[in-house]
């Protein structure tokens, strides 16, 4: 009678361990939706879920799986993927001088989202930093962005996404999600912080890729939409699908930034455009797209 008690026992334990929801296996793990919009799951990955103390996250994979809000940036260390769990947000506020999420030059962030598309990110830069991107004197990084929805405010002369104050921003790729980055002061929705007149001039809108999603970038003041900050050069934007619309910061003067290109009084450098659905406003005396006013440097445009 005791040796069948004993094995009943063993069969419970077993039953038990075998369909606890809490094991994730090699064939389960977390669902995504990656680049190329096949859905992928993490299997045996180590994968780290996101709480409201995570002020550092180093190389590796993390997981948004409930809502969480965060007062303080969070540091990207090394080449970090974020997977974004459907219906689950993250709401961070960044530090005076640095970006809400820092994303500075040398690192790389990545995000994901699940099958809806519904997972969410919200972040506002502190003082002199981006949305997501560079710090205060600091260029932004890598930014990847393949999916979820991402709202993106940049601080006082910092972008929405890309640099900080007085800084380059790095590298955007877009190639899914719905996204929306508003610059703060003389800053772009995408690309560059607010540069500076004179010395090594800063306020690039560094290399920014579109092939997918719907986003819609604000620039303030002498920001473009997307491309530079105040007299930040545009750098090198490549659209090859997705919905886009990009409107340039309002001086109410007759200087002024791109729509897509250069900030106020500087160039566009590169502009490529080949696909896609395009919507590009300059509210005072810059090109739709192009270069910012008084710009006399010529620069590459081609539209196909």
């Amino acid at each position: 009678m005791k040796a069948k008690k004993f094995l009943l026992l063993l069969v419970i334990i077993l039953l038990v361990n075998f369909t606890s929801p809490a094991i994730l296996s090699a064939e389960t793990g977390y669902s995504y939706v990656d680049k190329n919009n096949v859905i992928n799951k993490t299997g045996s990955r180590t994968v780290t879920p996101i709480t409201a103390d995570s002020g550092n996250l180093a190389n590796g994979w993390y997981v948004v799986e409930k809502d969480i809000a965060r007062i303080g940036t969070i540091n990207i260390s090394g080449d970090v993927t974020i997977i974004l769990m459907d219906g689950c947000s993250l709401t961070v506020s960044g530090s005076n001088g640095a970006a809400g999420i820092a994303v500075t030059s040398g690192n790389s962030l990545t995000i994901y989202a699940q099958e809806a598309g519904t997972g969410k990110i919200i972040t506002q830069g502190g003082q002199y930093g981006a949305g997501i991107g560079g710090n205060n004197g600091t260029a932004g990084g890598k930014v990847n962005i393949h999916g979820g929805i991402i709202l993106a405010t940049g601080g006082q002369n910092g972008a929405g996404i890309g640099g900080g104050n007085n800084t380059n921003a790095g590298t955007t790729t877009i190639t899914g999600g719905t996204v929306t980055a508003k610059g703060g002061t003389n800053s772009a929705g995408i690309g560059g912080g607010t540069g500076q007149a004179y010395g090594t001039p800063t306020g690039s809108g560094g290399t920014i890729s579109i092939s997918g999603g719907t986003v819609t970038a604000n620039g303030s003041d002498d920001g473009a939409g997307i491309g530079g900050g105040n007299r930040g050069r545009g750098g090198f934007i490549s659209i090859s699908g997705g919905t886009v619309t990009a409107t340039s910061g309002d001086v109410v003067t007759s200087s002024g930034p791109a729509g897509i290109g250069g900030g106020s009084e500087r160039q566009a450098d590169s502009i490529l455009i080949t696909g896609g659905t395009i919507i590009a406003r300059a509210l005072d005396g810059g090109a739709g797209i192009g270069s910012g006013s008084y710009d006399r440097i010529g620069s590459s445009i081609e539209i196909s």
